[in-house]
């Protein structure tokens, strides 16, 4: 999906945490980037390896189980950084129909239900909760990347909305 975005400056990179799949090899057939780790290192210090290895101003990450429908899906995440406190966007997420989840699917939608953002425009919330978000780099390199050993498992993200929001910095859910 994010080889279909009309914006025109991507850099794809796929990071690969150890997985037992085929991710790499599937990853480099449509011609992405691919880092891939020897070992499990956690979602957090992958996803800053990611991060640390990209050349753009603005970061996406979205997750393996995640996709773009709108071809001009990256384009809206990007507008709210014309706010210089803008340090992050986050994407609704629209879910499948429940009765199809798996349990643990279902557990994860109950605790963590979608965001959702019906103004036509961006909103400020306080804290990134979803799997397809945007970010500044510059922001993440000043507050000091996702905190990947305190949280190896999960909960990086909302570590990050604290270390965003106690620098001053917005957190936004677009309406995209």
């Amino acid at each position: 999906s994010m080889q279909q975005q009309s914006y025109p400056r991507k850099e794809i990179i796929v990071m690969d945490n150890a997985s037992t799949d085929k991710t790499t090899e599937i990853a480099k057939k449509h011609k992405a980037k691919v880092i891939k780790n020897e070992k499990n290192v956690g979602i957090g210090n992958s996803v800053n390896r990611g991060i640390k290895a990209s050349k753009g101003e603005f970061i996406i990450i979205l997750h393996a189980d995640h996709y773009t429908k709108d071809r001009e899906w990256m384009d809206k995440m990007l507008e709210p950084f014309s706010d210089t406190k803008v340090a992050a966007v986050v994407s609704q997420r629209r879910n499948k129909n429940r009765k199809i989840m798996s349990i643990g699917e279902r557990l994860f939608d109950s605790l963590h239900p979608p965001s959702v953002n019906k103004t036509k425009k961006p909103k400020e919330i306080s804290i990134l909760r979803e799997k397809a978000d945007a970010y500044r780099k510059s922001v993440l390199e000043k507050v000091g990347y996702f905190d990947g050993d305190s949280y190896p498992h999960g909960g990086e993200d909302v570590d990050m909305s604290i270390k965003l929001r106690n620098s001053g910095y917005k957190i936004i859910l677009s309406d995209t």
